[in-house]
């Protein structure tokens, strides 16, 4: 079923504002979480492994 291309130019902003709202809370709370008990390194591998784990599920 083809969806109309109006429906994807409506869709396309809250996709950009709903990635935006999603990598704040990915940055701006999980990474000094992680920065309280871990170094800079060893937190940014644990962050990108979770996003990973939670991306892997789409594909």
């Amino acid at each position: 079923m083809k969806q109309p291309l109006y429906l994807a130019i409506a869709l396309f902003p809250l996709t950009i504002i709903g990635c935006g709202l999603e990598e704040i809370g990915w940055r701006g709370f999980l990474q000094p979480a992680l920065q309280e008990k871990h170094s800079i390194i060893m937190s940014t591998l644990i962050g990108y492994y979770l996003l990973v784990l939670c991306y892997s599920f789409l594909w």
